[in-house]
């Protein structure tokens, strides 16, 4: 559908002259293989949506310009308020939409503004019930690197990978291979200024910013394009602010409608330059033929890694293997896998990748909670009980309220317990080392501590199962057995 209305959009109002630039400009929007991410992504319907709303909010003030029809008028001032509600990139057409008006219609710079005025009443009707609902937002910066992402980074080193991740985009526009659901830490290493492709981009965008404003005053549709791209990009650049991002395919979505145009208009140059009329549509059909394959290609193959979690999981961790989360995310899919009864046979394999993934994960970032969390699960499932446990004391450390740290112990706990009551009267001295684990784990289970009372007991160390069964009275005050055990007991000395 915004493929639709893009092209309803550009034939009929950007390149009416020439409708080629128009289909070629939709074709390389649609098969372009860095969206695989925003369709695939359930998640990412907003930026489907805020770029819909966004082309029918330029037809429709494009149009009013047209025939001054109010109904135009409220129609374009309804798709921009719903712009907004779908994601906040519809700021930009408060410089966008007086660029269109001054370089397609031909309005001096002054009714162009004019003509943007009731836009800027619906940006600030849409600011002022963001604000007045969730106010400024989060103001406590978040202590994880996976969502700060330039927390190690020196002031210097933050500015210039800001910089060059800027050049990440771009050669994923123009060569959209591999691709990742995942660039967060540390798949794009921290640079500095000593970096000759910090300063390449600096160069790239500097001029591509000059290009745009020489070109907005010979009224240029190129400038639109580029301004579109620019205004778009600066928005996810964590420029201006921190978006808990280094980078991401889908946020590139709505910028590589300019890159689009500008590809589109380069193409439409070189082929009017081809004589005869039908050497020039031969090659203009082969060349549209070959990039669709090629895009098609990578297209298929990475819908298919994105079928589900474990799927796309697994893939990314090959394609971005320094990255923290897609290891982590990789090590929890196998771990998913593993649970699964049609892969019984193969379920010590799939655990043992797992560990090989948390393993590199946490290696990465020293302070992964979800890693060592799953890790522990991992060694647990292979009744590697105190490797689990090491594991998850590291996750004690770091975050020691964490909820599923709990349960996790309990269940350790429950584990410990079980074995310890196999052994049973039998073997009194190993049931004592499993009961005293049991309670490190778990240690508000008042069963677990009168059963350490008891075993003690039996082996003569009465102070500890004096120790234990006073523990398990204040836990459960109306135990009668530990009141019984304690009675029992022969007198301090």
């Amino acid at each position: 559908l915004s493929v639709i209305v893009l092209l309803y959009f550009l034939r009929n109002f950007i390149f009416k002259e020439n409708p080629l630039i128009a289909f070629i400009t939709c074709l390389i929007f649609l098969i372009h293989p860095i969206h695989t991410e925003v369709i695939a992504n359930a998640k990412s319907r907003d930026e489907i949506l805020s770029f819909l709303f966004i082309i029918l909010t330029f037809i429709a003030a494009l149009r009013y310009r047209e025939n001054k029809e109010k109904k135009q008028l409220l129609y374009g001032l309804l798709f921009y308020f719903l712009a907004f509600l779908s994601k906040e990139y519809a700021i930009t057409l408060l410089v966008l939409i007086p660029m269109l008006l001054y370089i397609v219609k031909g309005d001096t710079l002054k009714e162009s503004v004019i003509s943007t005025i009731p836009y800027f009443c619906v940006a600030l009707i849409y600011l002022f019930i963001r604000f007045s609902i969730v106010g400024k937002g989060g103001t406590i910066e978040n202590p994880d690197v996976l969502n700060a992402p330039f927390k190690y980074a020196t002031t210097p080193e933050k500015w210039a990978t800001k910089i060059e991740i800027l050049n990440h985009y771009l050669r994923l526009l123009f060569y959209p291979n591999p691709l990742s659901c995942d660039y967060s830490y540390n798949v794009i290493p921290y640079t500095n200024f000593r970096n000759g492709w910090v300063w390449m981009s600096v160069m790239i965008h500097l001029s591509m910013i000059t290009a745009t404003l020489i070109l907005f005053f010979k009224r240029n549709i190129l400038s639109f394009a580029l301004a579109f791209y620019l205004l778009h990009l600066f928005l996810i650049s964590n420029f201006l602010m921190e978006i808990g991002a280094t980078m991401g395919e889908r946020l590139i979505y709505h910028s590589s409608l300019g890159f689009a145009i500008m590809i589109a208009v380069l193409l439409n140059w070189l082929i009017a330059k081809i004589n005869p009329v039908s050497t020039k549509k031969i090659i203009g059909i082969a060349s549209g033929v070959i990039i669709s394959i090629w895009c098609a290609v990578i297209i298929i193959e990475r819908n298919a890694q994105w079928k589900n979690d474990a799927s796309l999981f697994i893939a990314d961790a090959q394609t971005v293997p320094n990255s923290t989360l897609a290891n982590g995310n990789a090590g929890k899919a196998y771990i998913d896998l593993s649970d699964k009864p049609e892969n019984k046979a193969q379920e010590k394999e799939l655990v043992n990748k797992a560990i090989y993934h948390l393993n590199k994960a946490v290696s990465i970032h020293k302070e992964y909670v979800n890693g060592y969390l799953n890790l522990g699960v991992a060694y647990f499932k292979l009744k590697e009980y105190d490797k689990a446990r090491a594991t998850w004391d590291i996750v004690k450390q770091i975050y020691p309220n964490n909820p599923y740290l709990k349960n996790n112990l309990k269940l350790m706990g429950t584990v410990y317990y079980n074995d310890a009551m196999n052994f049973g009267p039998k073997q009194p001295l190993e049931a004592l080392k499993l009961l005293e684990k049991a309670v490190e784990v778990d240690p508000e289970n008042a069963n677990y501590w009168y059963n350490l009372g008891g075993v003690s007991y039996t082996v003569h160390d009465f102070e500890k199962a004096r120790n234990a069964w006073t523990k398990t009275l204040l836990l459960d005050p109306n135990n009668q057995q530990a009141k019984g055990g304690m009675a029992a007991l022969p007198p301090v000395n």
